[in-house]
């Protein structure tokens, strides 16, 4: 009774083992060729998080849909993933399932969601997700490194904030507009501030003098604009005060930037995101 399944695991095993080979891998390591595509942009990890958790805070409210809201997101961010991978030739047996899978799942959740009375998430979903297929296609043409590709695309990613903000309190205007807008604002620069340490180590000292030129009147500009922002929807200025340690950053750079693993840069940079958070949560939610 027992044969014949013996035999069919055997045969399928025989096929699994032999498209590892074909792909250069050993039998245990196919999963690495079938396995699904995780986001490589680390920095896009923290602005998801840290951009959601400043709108969930900020809130406070309905936990539950907060985590469906979360779930969903997440699924959407891998389904990115997977569908870049895809469109960019790698991986391509498991890229384009994996994404449908993310796809259909995110789906589904955001459709409770609307279904359960939040129905402004899918024109912002929808407006996210436009911005976010540019940047894709950008990194698809290898373009993503430029800043203007990523400046979209931290743009696309920051709609977590507002998104968030209206699921606990109902309200996109002005908080979850507002909170968008701050995210966006620190990130650019974030991503400002990281091109100009590439350039200084990679010995691109013109560029890098630029950048940084660039980076520290970026972020004055970004303070006083935060502040300006808030105040005119009716918040308090003292938001403006979450974007000063980045402008300190950005005029004084750790010398121990210039050397070492990048590694060492993408700490500091989500040390530094937390600390925007924080700021700003401490603003809006005792004002």
């Amino acid at each position: 009774m027992w044969m014949p399944v013996e035999q069919c695991g055997l045969r399928h095993y025989a096929v699994y083992c032999s498209q590892a080979e074909q792909n250069g891998l050993r039998c245990g390591e196919m999963w690495k060729y079938w396995g699904h595509s995780w986001p490589k942009e680390h920095g896009a990890w923290v602005i998801l998080f840290v951009s959601f958790t400043i709108g969930a805070v900020c809130g406070a409210e309905k936990l539950g849909w907060q985590l469906v809201l979360l779930a969903a997101i997440l699924l959407a961010f891998l389904g990115r993933a997977d569908f870049t991978e895809w469109i960019r030739g790698k991986k391509p047996p498991q890229a384009f399932p994996w994404f449908l899978a993310d796809a259909v799942g995110a789906a589904v959740l955001l459709s409770l969601l609307i279904v359960n009375g939040y129905w402004l998430l899918l024109p912002m979903a929808a407006v996210s997700g436009a911005i976010l297929a540019v940047h894709t296609f950008a990194y698809a043409k290898r373009n993503a490194r430029k800043l203007w590709a990523e400046a979209i695309g931290v743009v696309g990613l920051a709609a977590s904030a507002p998104a968030a903000w209206y699921v606990s309190t109902g309200e996109v205007w002005p908080k979850g507009v507002v909170l968008w807008a701050l995210c966006s604002l620190y990130f650019i620069g974030a991503v400002m501030h990281v091109e100009h340490l590439i350039a200084a180590r990679s010995g691109r000292f013109r560029t890098a003098q630029l950048l940084r030129r660039l980076s520290i009147a970026y972020h004055l500009c970004a303070v006083v604009l935060a502040a300006a922002v808030a105040y005119t929807a009716g918040l308090p200025w003292l938001v403006g005060t979450a974007m000063v340690p980045a402008w300190i950053r950005a005029v004084h750079p750790s010398p121990g930037y210039q050397h070492g693993p990048l590694t060492r840069v993408g700490r500091a940079e989500s040390a530094y995101a937390v600390l925007f958070a924080a700021i700003l949560i401490g603003v809006l939610v005792k004002w």
